[in-house]
């Protein structure tokens, strides 16, 4: 079975996610995940860590959120089509929908193939779905 995953179009650049937590730290682990969100504020968490704009104070507020559980629901459940052979990707304006091809990876098939690394553990990565 193929499996599909959602894919943010704002892709950042290598290592980015990484440095930006070392920064927005300063190096130190953090202890208590709500604490630090409290103390740094969600707006600024997200321009810092993914290059997001947004005013809300919550993930669950954003708008970019509301797309991507849209896009989501949309494809869910979804399986390879035996009849067919092919699943349909689906996009909207913030999102691609890409095939999974390990933990790590996926790749977008369009006009070109791109692949994309997932990065699983970064630290700040448990701070979104």
């Amino acid at each position: 079975m193929i499996g599909t995953v959602i894919l943010r179009k704002n892709i950042l650049p290598p290592g980015w996610l990484n440095s930006a937590w070392i920064e927005l730290t300063g190096g130190k682990k953090i202890k208590n995940i709500e604490n630090f969100l409290q103390s740094c504020g969600f707006p600024m968490l997200m321009e810092k860590l993914f290059r997001e704009q947004t005013a809300a104070q919550s993930l669950e507020e954003t708008e970019l959120y509301r797309r991507f559980l849209a896009l989501q629901s949309e494809v869910g459940g979804r399986t390879l089509d035996p009849a067919s052979q092919e699943i349909q990707l689906r996009q909207n304006e913030d999102f691609w929908e890409a095939y999974v091809l390990s933990d790590e990876f996926a790749v977008r098939l369009d006009r070109n193939i791109t692949l994309y690394h997932m990065p699983k553990s970064e630290p700040a990565l448990g701070l979104v779905p």
